[in-house]
């Protein structure tokens, strides 16, 4: 999973560079759909059914740290970094300039 997530950060960051952008945070649509579609995923698995008590499921049984699905179909959503999917806050522009000059 790290081999995937790895690059998605550096892309990330020189996306950044490139755009001025100073932070990104996901935004919650795109955090609550996603959110949705994991546990739809993960609601059939044997780990949310049976009665299964494991370290994946928190005090309410809600399992939010395992993927539910193959690692490469993980790796094929990080392909590139997904800009739109996160609110940006840019870089303040004397900032961008003294940048430049140096």
């Amino acid at each position: 999973m790290i081999e995937a997530q790895f690059p998605y950060i550096l892309d990330a960051l020189r996306l950044m560079k490139d755009h001025g952008i100073a932070s990104v945070d996901v935004r919650p649509d795109v955090q609550t759909a996603y959110n949705e579609m994991l546990q739809r995923k993960l609601s059939p698995t044997v780990w949310n059914t049976g009665g299964c008590k494991s370290w994946y499921l928190d005090k309410n049984g809600h399992n939010s740290t395992i993927w539910p699905d193959y690692t490469f179909k993980f790796a094929k959503r990080l392909e590139r970094f997904d800009l739109e999917s996160y609110y940006q806050e840019l870089v303040p522009t004397t900032e961008r300039k003294l940048a430049a000059i140096s």
